[in-house]
């Protein structure tokens, strides 16, 4: 049970969170037995399907596993016309925000990585329909254990239990231990599962410039995680599991990790690949080649961050950036793309940099974006899609993606210490009320960082309770109150104000944090509303340059929590962006990244959930579906369950 101020203890719901989804006119339903245990992906989609067979789409596409369906929300779908469909074009896709550079090591954005999965690639990647893992520039890879001998000595292989002994098995190439060897158990010190990972690479890629890719790429990227001045903080903890490597050949790289590791292939997925002949000094291909450079130095360092190809990106993917400015990304198709199968159906790719939404959308009625991902729920649900010109070109779709809403306090203020004025900020603001009146209903409440379909998400934690009588109290006894008459509560001489850092131009955003001002004003508690546009925002929350700062997180279906919870990501530029420091939780995520049974892991993200919405180091929100609206001449458009649930790669249009 959870012990925090005010915290509620778990009761029957007259309507399951889930099916706050459902129109008006099922909300009558009885409730579904077990609906809001239900976690599995799977489980909730059978369970909305059924229950809105006769309402058409099923509103939870793109909400997990198994479940894409192609053209489904298209107009013409099911209706047995076949669409003429051309070979090329090119596709006008929204930019919201433009990312300092396309440099994914060391500008850890959504942005920046949405458009790489186009001009990127990546030793693998999560399946976007099945979430399963596949190899992408490496083929395929061999997973060993490490044995550690009593005497010192280590092993890899395939490990085996038999008897009062252990087997070792080489599978790949290479290996030292040349044959299997049978070690009696009393001269094993442990066994460390999946601790060595052998990849093979593809050996027809090409960087975007022609010259060949190969294992040394693989081995200076790694390399850079290691490099203190590379500015990749928000990833290094995680990179850094890897404690070594070594290239076996052109086409074959080997990592180890000192420890067992259960969230290693989320590492493995995001490891960002940068090409050596450009990056690397040590490199004679590299034009400003240095002999005897120290590659973990800071020389390598600064050169990594502010190498020029980190805008104009030199990638590997199917598509070939060939502009860039403040108004738009280009990038062409890539000819020598070594999976010429998915290489992409279209010509080109504009990313228009559009930053207010009211502008894109009339850029969109103009006829120049074809799909755009930030429809507003009254545009979505009202008037705006509506439209004869918005009907003539485009269509409506929502997809559900692994995110969530949140308001980040930065507890390193004085105003934030106190876990009793973070509650009271929680129960001041009217979470349900914004799900009912901005979203009109499609939303879900959210109480921690695991994906809401996914099992690590702990459906019996109760939201926090919208009381503003509760929040007084809770200020009253933290000892917070206005000693002066001026209408803001203050304690040891510091007002209980702050400034809400946001980005502009959003009509949701702009109403939450008016919403939040009005109710937090009701508290005695000053809010005051400071707008940045997307880089500049998130180089002052990296460094830790703000009061409160409204972000949303894009999530993997299991992510390593330490790069958001953990104390060591609490200082410098690492992701822990209230600065929240419990040792018990450090301890916790210790455990978690050894255990590799996935349901022993599912116990503690639920325990770990638990702990961290006691201390409320973030006002919760919630996770709505992502609106957008997409032209009728793209075909074979897909929702996936992972961000950012489409792939321009899919398209093809129609003539």
């Amino acid at each position: 049970m959870l012990t925090g101020p005010a915290c509620p203890t778990k009761q029957v719901q007259p309507m399951p969170p889930l099916l706050r989804l459902l129109p008006d006119g099922f909300r009558s339903l009885p409730r579904v037995a077990g609906a809001a245990q239900i976690a599995r992906p799977a489980g909730v989609v059978l369970l909305l399907t059924a229950l809105l067979s006769a309402q058409g789409p099923d509103p939870m596409v793109g909400g997990g596993p198994g479940r894409v369906v192609p053209d489904e929300f298209h107009p013409e779908a099911g209706s047995g016309k076949v669409p003429e469909l051309i070979d090329g074009g090119r596709v006008l896709v929204h930019l919201k925000s433009m990312p300092r550079h396309f440099n994914y090591l060391t500008e850890n954005s959504s942005y920046t990585r949405r458009v790489s999965y186009e001009i990127h690639d990546y030793l693998c990647l999560r399946n976007w329909a099945t979430w399963e893992y596949e190899g992408r520039l490496a083929s395929h890879w061999d997973t060993e254990d490490t044995l550690a001998l009593a005497n010192g000595e280590s092993l890899y292989g395939r490990v085996t239990e038999d008897g009062d002994a252990w087997v070792v098995r080489p599978i790949s190439p290479k290996n030292p231990l040349t044959e299997e060897r049978r070690i009696p158990k009393k001269n094993v010190q442990t066994v460390k599962r999946g601790t060595v990972y052998t990849f093979h690479l593809r050996k027809n890629v090409k960087w975007h410039d022609g010259h060949p890719f190969d294992a040394n790429d693989v081995y200076f990227s790694w390399r850079c995680y290691w490099n203190p001045t590379v500015d990749c903080e928000a990833q290094r903890e995680q990179q850094q599991q890897i404690v070594d490597a070594e290239v076996i050949d052109d086409h074959t790289i080997r990592f180890f990790l000192a420890e067992q590791y259960s969230f290693i292939m989320v590492a493995f997925d995001g490891f960002q690949i940068v090409p050596a002949h450009h990056y690397d000094l040590s490199d004679p291909d590299n034009p400003a080649y240095v002999e005897g450079i120290d590659t973990l130095g800071e020389k390598q360092g600064r050169f990594v961050n502010d190498h020029p190809n980190n805008v104009r990106w030199l990638g590997l993917g199917p598509y070939r950036v060939t502009e860039v400015n403040e108004q738009y990304v280009e990038a062409v198709k890539f000819d020598d793309y070594y999976d010429q199968e998915n290489g992409g159906h279209v010509d080109t790719i504009r990313w228009r940099h559009i930053p207010d939404d009211d502008a894109a959308k009339t850029a969109l009625l103009n006829g120049e974006l074809d799909y755009f991902d930030r429809i507003r729920s009254e545009d979505y649900f009202g008037e705006y899609c509506q439209r004869p010109e918005f009907k003539a070109t485009h269509y409506k779709a929502h997809l559900w993606l692994p995110n969530m809403q949140y308001v980040a306090w930065n507890m390193r203020k004085p105003q934030f210490k106190d876990k009793d004025v973070r509650w009271a900020l929680a129960h001041a603001y009217d979470v349900d009320e914004i799900i009912d009146t901005v979203a009109q209903g499609l939303g879900v409440r959210v109480t921690g960082t695991p994906v809401y379909l996914s099992p690590f998400y702990d459906h019996s934690i109760e939201p926090v309770k919208f009381d503003l009588d509760a929040a007084r109290e809770l200020l009253d006894d933290a000892g917070w109150y206005d000693r002066d008459g001026d209408g803001i509560r203050d304690k040891n001489g510091i007002q209980l104000r702050f400034e809400y850092l946001m980005t502009p131009g959003n009509f949701a955003t702009k109403i939450q944090s008016q919403k939040m001002q009005e109710s937090f004003g009701h508290i005695g508690v000053k809010m005051d509303i400071i707008t940045r546009d997307w880089a500049a925002l998130l180089e002052k929350t990296k460094d830790k340059e703000f009061d409160a700062v409204g972000l949303a997180w894009i999530l993997d279906p299991e992510n390593d929590p330490v790069q958001l919870w953990h104390s060591i990501s609490a200082d410098g530029r690492g992701s822990n962006y209230p600065g929240y420091v419990n040792p018990k939780l450090d301890d916790l995520i210790g455990k978690m990244q050894k255990e590799l049974d996935e349901a022993k892991r599912v116990k503690m993200w639920h325990q770990l959930q638990r702990m961290i919405f006691d201390d409320q180091p973030y006002l919760f929100t919630y996770m709505v579906p992502r609106k957008v609206a997409v032209s009728k001449r793209i075909r074979n458009f897909r929702a996936y369950g992972i961000d950012p649930g489409y792939s321009i790669r899919d398209w093809t249009l129609t003539k």
